[in-house]
């Protein structure tokens, strides 16, 4: 019998299958795209940003490079994620984007991925979630 009585340390927890798309809505106004969202995009090299109010929904699809008013789309160094600079458009859509992290499982349809708004959760919210299916 031994004296300790160990803990496992848990670590961090992931926001789920990395395999399936996940899109972030960063403090800074920035957008992250996993591996998996840049993907189900066609990988593209720029994307274009749509909004419907009435559904309360954005929808980030890939457009043509020489596509003058569309966003591009950059690899994180040393990391096999993407971001894409969204303060413009997420200032358009009235969305607050200072503070917390938010993650979306977006909807993948005809090579967009749509994101509806009210649908949003943090990091927190994941976890304590994935604690209650333990």
């Amino acid at each position: 019998m031994t004296k300790y009585n160990w803990t496992r340390f848990e670590g961090k927890k992931q926001l789920g299958d990395k395999k399936k798309p996940i899109v972030s809505i960063q403090s800074k106004a920035n957008m992250g795209l996993n591996r998996a969202a840049y993907e189900a995009l066609g990988s593209p090299a720029k994307i274009a940003f749509f909004y419907d109010k009435d559904q309360k929904a954005i929808a980030i699809a890939p457009a043509e490079e020489d596509d003058i008013i569309a966003y591009a789309v950059k690899k994180q160094a040393q990391a096999s994620s993407f971001v894409i600079t969204a303060k413009a458009f997420l200032a358009y859509v009235d969305y607050p984007f200072v503070g917390q992290l938010r993650y979306f499982h977006p909807i993948v349809e005809n090579r967009q991925l749509i994101l509806e708004l009210d649908k949003a959760f943090t990091s927190e919210v994941f976890n304590e979630n994935n604690d209650e299916d333990s």
